[in-house]
């Protein structure tokens, strides 16, 4: 059976040839122009690929960005780490500078053999403020080491050595004491140790100390290594309580160097 006869079938069709028709003879002007007149032919298709180039442009660019923003948090977190060392480095510098205008803490500045180690588990992974490392007896690593963090800042000694990994005794250990200093006075006092980085300490009522104050320990001469954040009063008490903020985050720490 013959399907009837669809004029709208056939315009389409018609249509289409048209169309091809069209698509041919601008091919074939374009072709003759591109033989005959080159100027001319650059003339018109110079738009066209300039349109063409800035897309490409623009996608390069769009892709480029997501690998740009994907590495920006990397860098800044770089940064940030290059930044606080180099804060802490200046510290140290500054208390060995006015050390040595004292003449005191003159020592020289301890210097090569410095082990680094990069952290393997800080708390809560690894037992209360202790920090294990991937360096050991093997490495030249030996109990009793002291322990920097960047910049220079006693953070703790070697508790135990494996053949490739320590574990280290933080400063900050409750109930742990330490000697050290506090102000440019350099008073003496002791530090007690109140975890996850933290100390206290406390002196009596009528010494010269304030919020900000910076307290050392020895490292060799007086190293900074914390600021009074809280002084607490007593009526009762002959002594002040002083709450003592490390300047190295325990928590943030990636590697440590050991002396050997």
């Amino acid at each position: 059976m013959k399907r009837p006869f669809s004029p709208k079938h056939n315009r389409s069709s018609v249509g289409y040839v048209a169309g091809v028709v069209v698509v041919l003879a601008v091919g074939f002007i374009l072709l003759l122009l591109r033989i005959f007149l080159p100027d001319a032919f650059i003339s018109l298709a110079a738009p066209f690929w300039k349109a063409g180039t800035a897309m490409d442009v623009g996608t390069g660019n769009w892709f480029t960005g997501l690998t740009h923003g994907s590495s920006l948090a990397a860098q800044n977190q770089m940064l940030s780490s290059e930044v606080t060392t180099l804060e802490n480095e200046n510290a140290v510098l500054t208390a060995r500078t006015q050390d040595l205008t004292k003449l005191l803490g003159s020592q020289p500045a301890q210097t090569g053999g410095a082990i680094v180690a990069g952290i393997l588990a800080r708390p809560p992974l690894s037992p209360y403020d202790t920090l294990v490392v991937a360096a050991g007896a093997q490495d030249g690593i030996s109990k009793g080491a002291e322990v920097f963090a960047q910049g220079g800042v006693p953070i703790g000694t070697v508790e135990s050595t494996s053949a490739h990994s320590a574990t280290i005794h933080l400063l900050s250990t409750p109930n742990t004491t330490t000697n050290g200093w506090i102000g440019n006075d350099r008073l003496a006092l002791t530090l007690t140790g109140t975890g996850s980085g933290t100390f206290s300490s406390s002196l009596p009522k009528n010494t010269p100390i304030s919020v900000g104050d910076t307290v050392y320990i020895p490292g060799p001469g007086a190293i900074p290594m914390g600021t009074v954040t809280r002084v607490d009063s007593d009526p009762s008490s002959p002594n002040d309580t002083l709450h003592i903020q490390p300047l190295v985050n325990i928590f943030s720490l990636t590697w440590v160097t050991i002396a050997s």
